[in-house]
């Protein structure tokens, strides 16, 4: 059953998330769908809910019960794969939260170059409350949103906190009256495809290793003559 719903495909692909049935809850079904909207090559991707109380919920507790372990860690491998493939994507890709996030959905918000939140929106690390860590790559990730201190007490406190808390630890990036979140979003996707494209893979997956070689084999490209060009002719 379809749980990821595109609206819309120019010049933003906006990917509705709704599977009320299991209270948006992720598992290796919306991971393959997921992967088939990459697949199209969209330039921008918003994602948002269309519950009224959740993000997502985590992982589909329910489906993981009905399998082997051998199976479990397959399903999750699968997933975490997907969710990879998500956050390395090069183009801009933004996540709108109004409601709850939790556990494996945190991982899922990982993914993302920016997260824009409602202010009655709540999150927590849920992962220590079924007796399990990071399994979707988003420990990871996570160190590159939060300091190794703030992460290490949310996981291990596994309690509710709410956006401005959020926020403030890096979570997420902004907080956005829930009647605008959608608009907020699309403006700043927008915002990223009218900026020069070249630079944005290296950007957005910075290594110090490669820094130096990244920018050398930038230096000529199109966007970057043309602004010395018009510079120089001022």
């Amino acid at each position: 059953m379809t749980s990821l719903y595109i609206e819309a495909s120019t010049p933003i692909t906006i990917v509705r998330f709704e599977a009320p049935s299991i209270r948006n809850s992720f598992g290796l079904e919306q991971a393959i769908e997921l992967n088939a909207i990459l697949k199209q090559e969209p330039k921008a991707i918003l994602f948002y809910s269309g519950l009224t109380n959740a993000l997502c919920s985590g992982g589909n507790l329910k489906d993981y019960s009905q399998k082997t372990d051998s199976d479990c860690i397959k399903t999750n491998r699968k997933i975490r794969d997907s969710l990879k493939d998500l956050q390395q994507v090069n183009i801009p890709t933004l996540l709108v939260v109004d409601g709850d996030t939790l556990g494996g959905g945190i991982e899922l918000l990982s993914c993302f170059d920016h997260v824009i939140a409602g202010p009655k929106s709540l999150f927590a690390f849920w992962q220590r409350k079924i007796a399990l860590s990071y399994g979707w790559g988003g420990g990871e990730r996570l160190l590159q949103r939060l300091s190794a201190q703030d992460l290490k007490q949310k996981s291990l406190s596994a309690e509710m906190f709410d956006a401005y808390e959020a926020k403030r630890i890096g979570l997420i990036d902004e907080v956005v009256s829930s009647h605008l979140l959608l608009e907020h979003g699309v403006s700043w996707l927008l915002r990223q495809l009218q900026l020069p494209q070249e630079s944005f893979s290296t950007l957005k997956n910075f290594s110090t290793k490669t820094e130096v070689k990244k920018f050398e084999k930038l230096w000529g490209n199109p966007s970057h003559k043309k602004i010395l060009s018009a510079f120089m002719k001022r």
